[in-house]
């Protein structure tokens, strides 16, 4: 699911990316999120709170489900 355009964003021009690192647990929830690359004007925090809404069933290794951490990036445009 996209992150949400922030109005001040939208009203400020800001374009660009905003790249997390997540953890997404063994128990199905994300635990962590680390900034890489922010925006302002509320778009880091839009895309965070994405982060945490996102529905994943955990992987596997040798029949039992692990933690993994992957990049994640939203991106903002305006057109």
């Amino acid at each position: 699911r996209p992150a949400n355009y922030t109005e001040t964003a939208r009203e400020k021009g800001t374009q660009g990316r905003v790249k997390l690192v997540v953890e997404f647990s063994e128990t199905g929830k994300v635990n962590l999120i680390y900034i890489l690359q922010a925006l302002p004007n509320g778009l880091t925090e839009s895309s965070i709170s994405t982060a945490r809404q996102i529905k994943f069933q955990p992987e596997q290794k040798n029949g039992k489900p692990v933690s993994v951490i992957k990049i994640i990036e939203y991106s903002f445009e305006l057109f």
